[in-house]
C-alpha cells in the first residue's frame, strides 16, 4: 500500500500514518480498526511489525482494546495527538 523510508523504522511510520488518519477524520472516534493481519497484508509488513505500531497507539491512550473484538479509536484521540504536537513543538522552540 504505502512506500515506507529508510531512515524511521516502520513501526514508527505507521503509528505516525495512523495518527495522520485521525487527524483527518479518516479514523473517527470509536471506530475499529483493521485487524493486525489485515493492516499487515495491506502494509506488506510483518504483522508483528504492525502490532508494535497498535501497541505504541494503546500504550499512549489513542487506540484502546476491546478484548476478542480488536481495537478502536480512543475518544478524543483527535485532541490528544493535537496537544501532543502543540506540546512538543512549543518545547522545539
Amino acid at each position: 500500500m504505502n512506500t515506507f523510508k529508510d531512515d524511521m523504522p516502520i513501526y514508527l511510520q505507521l503509528r505516525q500514518q495512523i495518527e495522520e488518519q485521525i487527524l483527518a477524520r479518516a479514523l473517527k472516534e470509536e471506530e475499529q480498526l483493521k485487524s493486525l493481519r489485515v493492516l499487515a497484508a495491506e502494509y506488506r509488513i510483518n504483522p508483528l511489525t504492525a502490532g508494535k505500531a497498535i501497541t505504541a497507539l494503546v500504550d499512549e491512550g489513542l487506540l484502546y482494546q476491546k478484548r476478542g473484538i480488536g481495537v478502536f479509536v480512543a475518544p478524543n484521540a483527535r485532541e490528544m495527538i493535537i496537544k501532543s504536537r502543540k506540546d512538543s513543538f512549543t518545547m522545539a522552540a
